[in-house]
């Protein structure tokens, strides 16, 4: 799904830096992917790097104030309430080894792994689930996300 909204967005005439600030808010993408993309669609790896972590603080941001209004509102909704759940269920699975292993730090690594179903989403559903909460878990979402940033910007540099 993010792969065809994204082909879609590329294709039209919205501006590569625009471009990158929604490829951040996008599960699946999110920032570490956007900085590839912006350098891609011709921007420098400055513009993009601060596009992406710009992109990334607006995420973790949102989702920190949104995310518990989700869990206590999807879950009684009859169809996205049974998605709802079973992407819950998914993400403790997936990050609670590291949370619970080393709380706020096993988030931060967590997110910074740079594979599918793993970052920022993920690791803030997970995080509400293991009752993190509050500045440290901004801060660790944060931290996990630039660190994922940081991961993927010798493609980034290749590609530019």
């Amino acid at each position: 799904m993010a792969n065809f909204t994204l082909t879609w967005l590329v294709s039209s005439n919205i501006p590569p830096e625009l471009l990158v600030l929604i490829a951040c808010l996008m599960p699946g993408v999110e920032a570490r992917y956007a900085l590839v993309l912006g350098v891609s669609l011709g921007l420098s790896l400055p513009e993009a790097l601060i596009l992406s972590l710009a992109g990334l603080a607006s995420l973790v941001t949102v989702l920190a104030l949104v995310i518990r209004w989700l869990d206590r509102t999807l879950p009684g909704t009859p169809l996205l309430g049974r998605i709802y759940i079973r992407l819950r269920e998914s993400s403790r699975r997936r990050a609670g080894p590291y949370i619970e292993r080393w709380g706020y730090l096993g988030l931060a690594l967590f997110v910074m792994i740079p594979l599918p179903a793993t970052g920022v989403y993920t690791g803030a559903l997970a995080a509400l689930l293991l009752g993190l909460r509050g500045t440290r878990l901004v801060l660790s979402l944060l931290a996990g996300g630039a660190a994922s940033i940081a991961v993927m910007l010798p493609l980034a540099g290749i590609i530019s």
